[in-house]
């Protein structure tokens, strides 16, 4: 009897398909990578990212070192009021 079988393409990511899922750009990624704050295996020639650590990444977020590595912005807090109604009271005044 076979055992089913996962792909390993599913475990992994490329740095795009990573910085997609981080919302983030491939340089960026490159940067943790360098920094030691995002772990990459080889493929090929070229490397992926396990989606274990694209998921810590999500999880965690993270945070700029002492040299200026990159960090993640803050989330932007939602308004609880309506946002048009918020605009609608701003006194631009006539243009």
């Amino acid at each position: 009897m076979n055992a089913p079988t996962i792909g390993t393409a599913a475990l992994v990511l490329s740095f795009r398909a990573a910085g997609r899922a981080l919302h983030t750009d491939r340089g960026t990624l490159a940067e943790l990578e360098r920094a030691g704050v995002l772990r990459s295996v080889p493929w090929g020639r070229t490397r992926r990212i396990p989606l274990a650590e694209v998921e810590r990444l999500a999880r965690e977020g993270w945070r700029v070192t002492d040299n200026g590595r990159p960090r993640r912005a803050p989330k932007a807090r939602r308004s609880t009021g309506d946002a048009a109604a918020a605009i609608r009271s701003l006194n631009v005044g006539a243009l």
